[in-house]
């Protein structure tokens, strides 16, 4: 029994410490042959992988973050999911590679090889990815604010519903409008847009008009949509964790099934058409749910900020809101309806 109990622990300590490439094939160079095999969630954050060969291998939903790939060959390989967070990918050869919804932000990605590669979704925020081949590739829905595509090749490539900021590089006399790309930023009306599973993580959109906008399955992690107008918004099972939606117009939007974990709603402002997640209580979280005979009949609410009550008139002064049973006033805030007290 006793020596049972010494192998079993012996080979448990064993399996802990296998690297989960010696399986690989080593090559006269000393380079990895790796290809055609399973890394499922592998952790290989931190290595010095160049020149490895992981054509058509898995590698979905790994880690890989700060890895230098270098001249590796990643043709053909799947990496959706994978976080690749300032990797190392110049002059690799990812050609028909899969990288939906991957993590590529801040990565360097100089004369990569992304031929008809599908990157929808993917995170490509502050991403250098000058004199790049993306000649036919998928970009649909990826973000791509402040990424370097200088020099890159975009021939035939699909940009629709790809996001970009003022701080996007493109190759002159690139066509953003005719590409489909929408141009993100504070105060920007897209109001109707079709945004449906576009990753916005970390976009700031503080005071943007989204009325009606389709946002369905969108990433909006860690988004500011502070004081932004949502009313009407399709924001069914987005990604809203940690976002930033205080005082953001949210009257009739449909929010069944976002995750809005670690999310602020503090002023926010609700109505009786707004969705929420079966027993989620938006008053314990700050928000305003507003409407007649809605909540105390006279609850007071202090508000400082600047509001457009209209075209002509601009207001910066403290507000007295007041909700008084079955009256609705006329007045509008940026959504919120009051009733103006001098």
């Amino acid at each position: 029994m006793k020596r049972f109990l010494v192998v079993l622990v012996l080979t448990v300590a064993v399996s802990c410490g296998t690297d989960p490439l010696s399986a690989c094939f080593e090559e006269v160079d000393g380079s990895l042959d790796c290809s055609h095999q399973v890394f499922l969630s592998v952790d290989l954050s931190d290595r010095n992988l160049r020149n490895i060969d992981l054509s058509e291998a898995d590698l979905s939903k790994a880690t890989l973050t700060e890895a230098v790939l270098v001249g590796a060959n990643l043709r053909g390989a799947n990496l959706e999911g994978a976080n690749l967070r300032e990797a190392n990918l110049n002059w690799v050869d990812l050609e028909g590679a899969k990288l939906s919804g991957a993590n590529l932000r801040e990565a360097n990605l100089n004369w990569v090889d992304l031929e008809g590669a599908s990157l929808t979704g993917a995170h490509l925020r502050g991403a250098n990815l000058r004199w790049a081949n993306l000649g036919w590739a998928d970009l649909s829905g990826a973000n791509l604010g402040g990424a370097d595509l200088g020099g890159a090749d975009l021939s035939g490539a699909s940009l629709v519903r790809a996001v970009a900021d003022e701080y996007t590089k493109w190759l002159n006399g690139f066509d953003l409008v005719a590409a489909g790309v929408f141009v993100i930023g504070p105060g920007v009306d897209l109001s109707g847009a079709d945004l449906q599973g576009v990753n916005l993580y970390g976009a700031d959109l503080e005071g943007a008009n989204l009325a009606s906008a389709n946002l369905e399955g969108a990433n909006l992690t860690r988004a500011n949509f502070e004081g932004a107008n949502l009313s009407g918004a399709h924001l069914r099972g987005a990604h809203l964790r940690w976002a930033n939606l205080g005082g953001a117009d949210l009257q009739g939007v449909n929010l069944f099934g976002a995750d809005l974990a670690g999310a602020s709603l503090v002023r926010a402002v609700a109505d009786e058409y707004t969705k929420w997640l079966d027993g989620f209580d938006p008053v314990a979280v700050g928000v305003f749910v507003i409407g007649p005979g809605i909540g105390d009949p006279f609850k007071q609410v202090r508000i400082t900020r600047t509001f457009n009550i209209n075209k002509d008139t601009h207001w910066n002064r403290e507000f007295r809101i007041v909700k008084v049973r079955d009256h609705i006033c006329k007045g509008r805030i940026t959504g919120v309806i009051f009733h103006q007290i001098f």
